[in-house]
């Protein structure tokens, strides 16, 4: 837990709770107190965390948290936000035209970003209402592909980590065995 601590950088307040207890540290709370403490931007507590247990030897526990398990498939809206503002008006332009949410190129720095967020926070929902379609040489694209597609061109069109943000809520099945 000592070779965890270190590399999710906790700070003196989580260390405590392993160190200043006469009792079995409890691990919930010390991740507990890891996750609330102060930050300065929008954090992705689940991918941190399975760096770090990646690290320490834990694959299994990794995968498990990257898929979800144990909490939420979403992506955090804050995040999303901070990385659409991060853009240029050209690139968030260019995005907004990549989800089809054409509207939002009309609209100001910070509506357009909490546009796409609120994109972002459907993606899984939209697409498994959306049925295979057949494409022009008779190939049908299912729902997994669809979603693969549009995250490929999210990529393209330079959003790197937004693709990659999606990319953790659209791939994180990773076997666990």
């Amino acid at each position: 837990m000592e070779r965890l601590l270190d590399h999710l950088q906790a700070d003196k307040a989580g260390r405590s709770v392993r160190r200043g207890t006469k009792e079995p540290y409890d691990n919930l709370k010390l991740i507990m107190v890891w996750k609330n403490q102060f930050r300065t931007e929008p954090f992705h507590y689940r991918l941190k965390l399975a760096v770090g247990l990646k690290a320490i030897q834990q694959p299994k526990i990794a995968y498990d948290v990257l898929a979800g398990k144990y909490r939420t498939s979403n992506v955090n809206s804050d995040v999303v936000e901070r990385i659409c503002n991060s853009l240029d008006v050209d690139p968030l332009k260019r995005l907004c035209g990549e989800i089809g949410r054409y509207d939002l190129m009309q609209e100001n720095h910070s509506n357009s970003a909490k546009g796409v967020g609120v994109w972002v926070s459907n993606w899984l929902e939209r697409f498994n209402k959306t049925p295979a379609r057949t494409t022009l040489p008779n190939m049908t694209i299912d729902k997994f592909t669809s979603r693969r597609l549009k995250n490929d061109k999210i990529f393209r069109a330079g959003s790197f980590e937004l693709a990659e943000e999606i990319m953790l809520v659209e791939y994180p099945r990773f076997p666990s065995d």
